[in-house]
């Protein structure tokens, strides 16, 4: 079999070499003149000196077994290929943990690190340092649908803040308690209502297992809750809690908002809105559609949504506005109303 992967960035490399093993034709498909992906090293003439330079980084914690495996396996030695450093998380004024960079030792760095660690009682260091000798004791191996928040129960609140959470986010991309919320939100949606869209973990996120959050804690996530609608020029849509997205530097990737990839079109929306909100589509063929905020579905940041508007088959959404509930002034004009099924009604 002919197999394409577009993107020769690592997860694109790792498809590429995954397909070839199992015997398949492999084309890798990438636009920019050098594989990688955004981090990789640019060879620059300046002043008529050769220059190597660093274009972004790829920071990898020890648990990404599966990808050292692959560069042992491609004939690489992560020892002499990759810089290894020892594990800090400190903040600007000095409080977290920091390893001394020991590898002979390794048992010793983490506990010499921890009771070193600055800003922590000793009934932090001390519940870390028990929870860390059982998961060495188990191999450091867990069940695969174990949660973080499984994993990590009995430790105190400043540990999960400063050491666990920052350890999500690095592996995961999502804090570990939004990730337990997401799960059980999707959950609770599919129970309820049966045209719940299933969505597999996107390339950028990844499976935390079962959620373990009190009902108040659940209670609070909710109450705090916003909503991102993205909207395409196909007029295919949906809303997103902004617990699925993460905070992005300026020079990040950034997150997939909407799966374009089966009916195409191009990303035209993407704000938040409130659950008393409408919007306000705009065609490139004149048409004037108002939408109740609540009658689009709330579906994953990774899917593709549903029909908010049916679109002709040469007319696009070129503009969406958000008309606030509190703006609203009452007064009915021609416009057509869109009950989110994508079929325009009369207003009533």
């Amino acid at each position: 079999m002919r197999v394409a992967v577009v993107g020769a960035g690592w997860a694109g490399c790792a498809a590429a070499v995954q397909a070839a093993r199992l015997g398949h034709q492999v084309e890798l498909i990438e636009a920019s003149r050098q594989p990688g992906g955004r981090a990789r090293r640019l060879a620059l003439e300046h002043g008529g000196q050769s220059l190597n330079l660093d274009n972004g980084q790829h920071i990898l914690i020890g648990a990404y077994s599966e990808t050292l495996r692959l560069m042992r396996e491609l004939g690489l030695d992560p020892q002499q290929d990759l810089q290894r450093a020892p594990l800090s998380l400190r903040f600007a004024d000095g409080r977290g943990l920091q390893l001394p960079g020991w590898p002979r030792w390794p048992t010793l760095a983490v506990a010499l690190g921890v009771l070193s660690a600055r800003g922590w009682g000793w009934a932090d260091k001390l519940a870390l340092l028990l929870r860390a000798r059982q998961w060495q004791a188990q191999g450091f191996v867990c069940a695969e649908q174990a949660s973080v928040q499984a994993l990590c129960a009995g430790l105190p609140p400043r540990v999960m803040r400063e050491l666990i959470e920052p350890l999500c986010i690095s592996a995961l991309n999502t804090p570990a308690e939004r990730a337990s919320y997401l799960k059980y939100e999707r959950a609770r949606i599919k129970s309820e209502s049966d045209e719940g869209e299933d969505a597999a973990p996107a390339e950028d996120e990844e499976d935390v297992g079962e959620a373990e959050l009190t009902p108040e804690r659940i209670i609070e996530l909710q109450a705090a809750e916003e909503f991102i609608l993205t909207l395409s020029s196909e007029g295919i849509g949906k809303r997103t809690s902004a617990y699925d997205f993460r905070r992005t530097g300026r020079g990040g990737q950034g997150l997939l908002a909407q799966d374009l990839t089966r009916k195409g079109g191009r990303l035209v929306a993407s704000f938040p809105v409130d659950q008393a909100d409408e919007i306000l589509l705009v065609t490139d063929q004149g048409q004037l559609i108002r939408c109740p905020v609540a009658n689009i579905r709330v579906a994953s940041r990774n899917t593709q949504g549903v029909i908010v508007f049916r679109t002709a088959d040469d007319e696009h959404v070129v503009s969406v506005e958000r008309l606030e509930a509190s703006a609203e002034s009452g007064d009915e004009d021609d416009n057509e109303i869109n009950d989110g099924s994508g079929e325009p009604q009369a207003p009533a």
